[in-house]
């Protein structure tokens, strides 16, 4: 009699557990529609703000493609949406801050139209002087990697967007500033 009562509340704590597990397996954990549809937005947002810094983020989490972003919303839950979307935040902030780690991996990256402080990087390493390859070694340090292998010179952007000195953070918005069109940074 004991043995069998001891059976039915091991079979009943089985039964509990397991319904449990399928409770926090199952699809209703997963984030709905309406939530996935912001996320979705709200990824899509911050890889165009990935574009527009030219921080360089690729992989996974980095694209523009909206029902990609949705569709994987909803297969997860909704603290796991959540955590991507604060990991976007915080690259994104490190970047605009003009601190990112280096790629692992990579021993050479190219940065296209390269900012510092959410601004197009001045040809110049000081106002005026120490132009080229200085600036270029300061904003390759600046990313965590040692030096710039190439880069090439963007004449006359001060214009149609203001440029950022690297040392100093002054803002260069007259027609003669000039910045890098790319940097090619060495580890």
């Amino acid at each position: 009699m004991k043995q069998a009562h001891l059976h039915s509340l091991f079979a009943l704590g089985l039964g509990v557990g397991l319904a449990a597990i399928a409770a926090l397996a199952s699809p209703a954990s997963a984030a709905g529609p309406a939530f996935c549809t912001q996320y979705a937005a709200t990824a899509v947002a911050q890889q165009s703000r990935n574009r527009a810094l030219g921080c360089g983020y690729r992989g996974p989490r980095w694209h523009s493609r909206w029902q990609l972003h949705f569709s994987w919303c909803l297969g997860v839950p909704a603290w796991q949406a959540n955590r991507e979307t604060r990991v976007r935040r915080q690259r994104l902030r490190a970047c605009r801050s003009g601190w990112m780690p280096p790629a692992p991996g990579r021993r050479l990256r190219t940065f296209t139209r390269p900012r510092i402080g959410g601004m197009r990087l001045d040809w110049c390493r000081r106002f005026g002087s120490q132009c080229g390859r200085p600036a270029a070694n300061a904003f390759c340090r600046s990313r965590g990697y040692r030096y710039a292998v190439s880069y090439a010179k963007a004449n006359n952007i001060g214009r149609w967007t203001p440029t950022r000195v690297i040392s100093s953070g002054a803002v260069c918005a007259a027609d003669y500033c000039d910045g890098f069109r790319y940097i090619t940074c060495r580890r």
